[in-house]
């Protein structure tokens, strides 16, 4: 059985599938990037 499923709710699921994409990227920059960009600046800070 299909059923219908209209312009609110399509837009409604592209909007919390994009909002988890984003939420796991923005997880990922803050728990590996910015620790390492502070970490290299301390390193290079001291040659």
């Amino acid at each position: 059985m299909l059923l219908y499923v209209g312009p609110g709710l399509g837009g409604g699921i592209l909007a919390i599938i994009t909002g988890v994409f984003i939420t796991i990227f923005s997880f990922l920059v803050a728990v590996f990037w910015i620790p390492l960009k502070k970490l290299v600046k301390i390193i290079f800070r001291k040659k």
